[in-house]
């Protein structure tokens, strides 16, 4: 069942645009190095107890400008947490939304914040359970760009389980050990449109569900 789960991430997130990931992040994190090189005040013991955070927003920009320059095709928002104290970048996939976050552990789910939850709920639908009525679709399905370490060491993708001490339904290998995919005009775009009956009932069913609510 959990390649019902791999065929949705490659779906919605192409090989071509995974493999854009371990650079994008690696340019993040040196961006996030150098300012914190150059800026007195973020040399501070509390600033640099917190440089995690330099490393998110730098990412979060770095995903935002791959998007812009088109090297992922993809629409995205700067979506409000459900307590308004701040904003997260949401992209939008086809038939899901990512977020992304910075963890200290690749394997566990980040903290358990309101939204995420919201998020999390959604993923009990259908990807692991056969097509029934008590597993309507809800919602779109939430995929979770996870990065974390020093250089970044690990980069996953997965589809967090709605029970959040159960981690995730499904995370991809390490995508910083992938080759790098430089955007080459040349370069074929690999296909994704996957023939799997159970992806693409899942498929239908999300769209039948966004139409009903007008999303």
């Amino acid at each position: 069942m959990a390649n019902n789960n791999e065929n949705f991430i490659n779906d919605q997130i192409s090989a071509q645009v995974q493999g854009l990931m371990p650079e994008t992040l690696k340019r993040a994190y040196r961006a996030a190095d150098m300012l914190s090189k150059e800026t007195p005040f973020l040399q501070t013991p509390t600033a640099k107890a917190n440089k995690g955070r330099l490393y998110s927003w730098a990412v979060d920009f770095a995903i935002e400008q791959v998007i812009k320059n088109g090297a992922w095709d993809c629409d995205y928002h700067w979506s409000q947490y459900a307590k308004p104290t701040g904003r997260y970048l949401e992209v939008r996939l086809p038939h899901s939304r990512l977020s992304i976050s910075r963890v200290q552990m690749a394997k566990k789910q980040p903290r358990d914040v309101h939204f995420r939850t919201n998020m999390r709920m959604n993923n009990q639908l259908t990807l692991l359970e056969e097509m029934k009525e008590e597993h309507a679709v809800q919602g779109l399905p939430h995929i979770l760009l996870t990065h974390g370490g020093s250089d970044p060491d690990f980069a996953y993708l997965g589809i967090p389980n709605a029970d959040h001490s159960k981690g995730y339904l499904y995370q991809t290998g390490n995508l910083m050990l992938r080759p790098h995919i430089i955007v080459d005009d040349r370069a074929p775009i690999e296909d994704t449109d996957y023939e799997d009956d159970d992806l693409m009932d899942l498929k239908e069913e999300i769209e039948k569900w966004l139409k009903d609510n007008d999303v």
